[in-house]
């Protein structure tokens, strides 16, 4: 999943080149469902550490809306997710 997730999301940036300096996307952990944006900077690290071993991506403005209804949505300037950690994503289209 880590090698497609990162293939697919250099497409989407490669896309994107000259209309926006990031993607939007929706990825699916193990503790919610995270919405926030990756620089082509980000990607380039994530790709790195992918090659290195455990991969990590890093989104900034990112929300997480937690699976447990008991902890609230979470808003953040950045946050890393493990790769291994991420079970599906969807990149969002900007119109």
């Amino acid at each position: 999943m880590s090698q497609a997730l990162i293939k697919r999301l250099g497409e989407a940036i490669a896309q994107s080149a000259g209309q926006r300096d990031s993607i939007s996307l929706i990825v699916y952990t193990p503790f919610g469902i995270v919405r926030g944006d990756l620089t082509q900077e980000k990607w380039q690290a994530a790709a790195q550490t992918l090659t290195a071993g455990d991969g990590v991506i890093e989104l900034q403005r990112a929300v997480v809306e937690h699976y447990s209804n008991h902890i609230p949505t979470g808003n953040y300037a950045a946050l890393s997710i493990s790769l291994k950690d991420i079970s599906g994503f969807s990149v969002i289209k900007e119109l």
